[in-house]
């Protein structure tokens, strides 16, 4: 559109959505479109939302419309505003399982835990049989620490899984792996992350944390190492991947390959995770640069300054074995 065009677009569109005796799918339609043309240039934003608040405005009750604005606010990626739209639009129609799904994943997003809690137990009114939704109320209780009930909530997962949905299978499975293991018991850890492996040997979250743990225990590095190059295969931007892949490297001793990995996850990353740092310094240290290695401990001591190890690394200027 040269300027003028765009500006009469913008009337007429306007103009067909202030019409009340048009009906709401056909709005819709032209919202869509609408959306579609503007949406390369943010300046175009403000306008979107002018119009959703006319729609809004003229249909309040209208699940569609608050449906159509959260996908908005997705692709946006303003998760708060998508959240308190797909809240209207449940309130209109709660019979929308992926509304639910939708919503807790919003809630997460934004770190929102109790809100994505609460969101997971008004969902099972409509839908207890949703297994997802266990799964994923089992991962919060998990972030938070509650393991025994996090771990409950994966049993019911499990029993309401069908024997041939292989991958929420699988899914289930990882995540009772990862449970086991915060709890110390690896061996059993290993049995879980092995069942999750038969049901998707693709499944990444598993290959990932089943090979950092193995590393970790200093065990199979063999496997830890075909597990985690597959990951990184299938995942080659994925920064918490390619932190397993540099430290199964550096457990392995192979301290050259390992320092160049790790160079490339902190480039894949804004965040620099206590975690990633000090594999980082370890790493460096190992590959025969301890100045290089005391900056990456002293920036990850500052994100952890409780983290007692890592105090005694700075303070002493060496490698401690744990």
């Amino acid at each position: 559109h040269t300027l003028g065009d765009s500006a009469a677009f913008n009337r007429e569109v306007f103009q067909a959505l202030e019409q009340k005796n048009l009906d709401v799918e056909t709005k819709l339609v032209i919202l869509r479109s609408y959306i579609q043309e503007m949406f390369n240039d943010s300046a175009n934003f403000p306008r979107i939302g002018q119009l959703f608040d006319v729609l809004i405005d003229q249909h309040p009750h209208e699940h569609d419309i608050h449906d159509l604005y959260s996908r908005y606010f997705i692709v946006t990626k303003d998760y708060s505003k998508a959240a308190e739209q797909t809240e209207r639009a449940l309130d209109l129609d709660p019979a929308d399982s992926e509304g639910w799904e939708m919503l807790t994943s919003l809630y997460l997003q934004v770190d929102r835990l109790d809100d994505a809690r609460k969101a997971i137990k008004r969902s099972l009114r409509y839908y207890p049989d949703n297994s997802r939704q266990y799964l994923v109320l089992g991962s919060i209780y998990d972030q938070e620490g509650q393991r025994d009930k996090a771990a409950a909530e994966y049993r019911h997962a499990l029993s309401l899984t069908d024997s041939t949905d292989v991958s929420q299978l699988s899914r289930i499975y990882g995540a009772m792996g990862d449970n086991l293991y915060a709890r110390e018991q690896a061996d059993s850890a290993f049995v879980y992350y092995q069942k999750s492996l038969l049901y998707d040997p693709d499944n990444t979250l598993a290959l990932n944390n089943c090979a950092y743990y193995l590393a970790c225990e200093g065990r199979d590095l063999d496997r830890a190492l075909e597990m985690i190059e597959k990951a990184v295969g299938a995942e080659p931007e994925n920064a918490t991947s390619m932190d397993t892949y540099a430290w199964v490297l550096f457990k392995r001793k192979d301290y050259a390959k390992a320092r160049e990995i790790i160079d490339r996850t902190l480039s894949l990353t804004d965040e620099r995770s206590e975690e990633i740092l000090e594999h980082a310094g370890d790493i460096y240290f190992m590959d025969g640069d301890p100045d290089g290695a005391l900056r990456f401990w002293k920036e990850a001591l500052e994100l952890a300054p409780d983290n007692q190890l890592l105090a005694k690394k700075v303070k002493h200027k060496t490698y401690f074995f744990k």
